[in-house]
């Protein structure tokens, strides 16, 4: 009977659920946000923490004025909600609805100054300041905060009044206890959930906002397997003696009005670098793969309108250059906003922007004021006026030491390339001592003496740089291991070397005493040689006779101009042309023999040579923008004169 006394009390808690079921939920929403209020003012002062870091940070950001208005905006509304707070006791829900159109109007403000000088901005330079979405983010926050708060106040809800409600609802009774900690633990649960969501919305959104603002078209593609193979210059001459190169294109793509500025060599294809951004061309179809620009390539409905970008000149009067294993591309452009006068600010901004060649997925993105910066690139760093960065994953790397003098381009494939201490911009010479250094000890090589340069540039291709040997002739050295390959002789003598990212051509005048050219009339004349150095196998290909001629004479117009160079093994126009040291005295003196073709040389005794002269403006005349691709695919670029329009067109080889 006393166990049947004790348990009639216990259904008196089920019999009244109508009353307790809403005080419940209106507890659990309760929890739910005073979670939210928390969570939101310390994001608030989070973002606002990294607005000032971005500020800092970026250049671009630090150029404009309204973050600083809008944290003003902020620091007036946090006073005049202090002042509020501390003059009502307890707010009514009229005092909530006054908040919320103050806070109204200040977000109408707020966002029509921040609208118009980022749609400024993005449209002048094509990217969207870091700051944007982590201001309007910290402004969301700082509203929800208030908001919530005075709700909360406005209804008599605090955390030590739902506190003290479940302690009364327990006295006298252990199950109601029990049932008053469950409680907490939901309220509790409530109050973490919300709190989560804001944290997550607060991490996430600043992101978002800033990618649907990005202006730039920006697609990537998953990584091959395998490894593409590229042909030798070696397999490219046989491959042309073989079998008579294509008359035809494969593949022609439109591409309207786009200009073209440069077309690379990537780790799977060409890289076309246009006025509108750079761009992954498949070569054996001619299709875009994967694009960084501000309109889809072939150009769609939207390309006139969409903003050029303005390049950056980084290397050899170029806005774009890949690393020696042409794996990474380093691209920069000119992010500097115009002032109301229509000129560019004082200070200059560039946008330097590291990507993977084969995927277009960007690795370093980076804002730099002032000059234009000194980019590097390796197999495995990008270096941007002495900040190393490790481009595999973006991360930056120690710092290099303020002394070192880094040579602009691509480096070799471990080491960075930098002038030596001695270096000096006052002093002008046609050559520079340089040397190879580790990024991770900065422990150099052995120092390459005689560097050529133009323009105070040393010449670096492929993991190699131009110099000259111990007896004064021109030579490649390997940056990194200092492997030398010497091209002159006493009997050839180098007239003019053709540095591409892909090969060197080096041109020779043969010196030598035999042979007809000897008793040319009215002077003597000399033989015209060519060897092609491949930078991936570090070999050197002489270049049949009979291929020279064809290159120089038969393929100067049209799309014979990229078929003819096959058959030297070279494809790409150079870089770079680097004049031998006694070039001046053979610029009417050399010859190629004609093969079976009537030749324009005549000897001593009357007789006319199976020759015809060569003078050296004719090697320097630029070919058309070609690029070699893996499987010996080859893609060049073209306008037409008449109506304007650029055509990519697309050849596949025999290897």
């Amino acid at each position: 009977m006393k166990d049947d006394d004790k348990a009639q009390p216990r259904p008196a808690p089920e019999s009244d659920p109508p009353a307790s079921s809403p005080r419940r939920w209106r507890r659990l929403v309760h929890s739910l946000f005073i979670g939210i209020d928390l969570a939101s003012a310390i994001a608030m002062l989070a973002l606002i923490a990294g607005t000032v870091v971005s500020l800092l940070r970026s250049p671009l950001s630090m150029a404009m004025t309204t973050p600083l208005i809008v944290i003003g905006e902020i620091g007036i509304v946090l006073l005049g909600y202090a002042m509020i707070w501390a003059a009502l006791r307890k707010p009514a829900v009229s005092d909530v609805f006054g908040a919320a159109g103050a806070l109204a109007f200040f977000s109408l403000v707020g966002c029509a100054l921040t609208v118009a000088e980022t749609s400024k901005i993005i449209r002048e330079t094509g990217t969207v300041p870091e700051v944007v979405g982590r201001l309007a983010v910290a402004w969301i926050c700082l509203v929800t905060a208030m908001l919530t708060h005075l709700a909360l106040r406005a209804v008599g809800s605090s955390p030590r009044l739902r506190s003290k409600d479940s302690l009364d609802d327990s006295d006298g009774d252990p199950s109601q206890a029990r049932s008053s900690r469950s409680e907490r633990v939901k309220h509790m649960g409530a109050g973490v959930i919300g709190a989560a969501a804001v944290v997550a919305l607060a991490a996430t959104t600043p992101t978002g906002i800033n990618h649907c603002l990005e202006p730039l078209l920006r697609t990537t593609v998953a990584a091959s397997s395998g490894h593409a193979r590229f042909p030798t210059v070696a397999q490219l001459q046989a491959g042309a003696q073989q079998q008579s190169p294509p008359s035809e294109p494969a593949w022609e793509t439109p591409l309207g009005t786009t200009t073209v500025k440069q077309l690379l060599a990537g780790s799977r294809g060409a890289i076309a670098v246009t006025d509108h951004g750079v761009y992954g061309v498949d070569p054996s179809t001619g299709r875009s793969t994967w694009c960084f620009a501000t309109a889809a390539l072939p150009p769609s409905s939207d390309t006139k309108s969409s903003a050029a970008l303005r390049g950056v000149d980084i290397y050899a009067g170029h806005e774009a250059f890949t690393s020696p294993d042409g794996a990474w591309l380093a691209y920069a452009v000119s992010i500097t906003p115009t002032e109301t006068n229509g000129h560019d600010s004082s200070e200059t901004v560039t946008r330097v922007i590291v990507l993977n060649t084969g995927t277009g997925r960007v690795s370093v993105d980076s804002q730099v004021v002032g000059a234009v910066p000194t980019v590097q690139l390796t197999d495995s760093n990008a270096i941007i006026n002495r900040r190393v960065y490790n481009v595999a994953d973006g991360e930056e790397l120690t710092p290099l030491e303020s002394e070192t003098n880094v040579v602009p381009g691509p480096g070799g494939h471990e080491r960075i390339l930098t002038r030596t201490s001695d270096y000096s911009e006052s002093l002008t010479s046609n050559s520079v001592s340089v040397e190879g250094i580790s990024p991770e000890d900065q422990h150099q090589t052995h120092i390459m003496q005689k560097a050529q340069t133009i323009n105070g540039q040393p010449i670096s291709s492929g993991g190699w740089i131009v110099t000259s040997d111990n007896n004064g002739e021109e030579a490649v050295q390997n940056i990194d291991t200092g492997r030398t390959m010497s091209f002159g002789n006493q009997s050839k003598k180098v007239i003019l070397m053709q540095v591409s990212s892909q090969a060197i051509a080096v041109w020779l005048a043969d010196v030598s005493e035999n042979g007809e050219l000897a008793d040319a009339d009215p002077h003597r004349l000399y033989p015209l040689t060519l060897s092609v150095f491949d930078q991936r196998t570090g070999e050197v290909t002489a270049v049949d006779q009979s291929s020279i001629h064809q290159v120089l004479f038969n393929h100067q117009e049209s799309d014979q101009n990229v078929t003819g160079r096959i058959g030297i093994g070279i494809v790409d126009p150079p870089t770079f042309s680097v004049t031998g040291d006694r070039s001046e005295d053979f610029g009417e003196k050399l010859a190629v023999p004609t093969g079976e073709g009537e030749g324009n040389v005549t000897l001593k005794n009357g007789v006319k040579a199976p020759w015809k002269k060569v003078y050296t403006p004719l090697l320097e005349d630029r070919v058309r923008n070609t690029v070699l691709c893996p499987e010996g695919r080859v893609v060049s670029a073209e306008q037409q004169s008449d109506t304007g329009q650029v055509f990519l067109k697309g050849w596949r080889f025999s290897v």
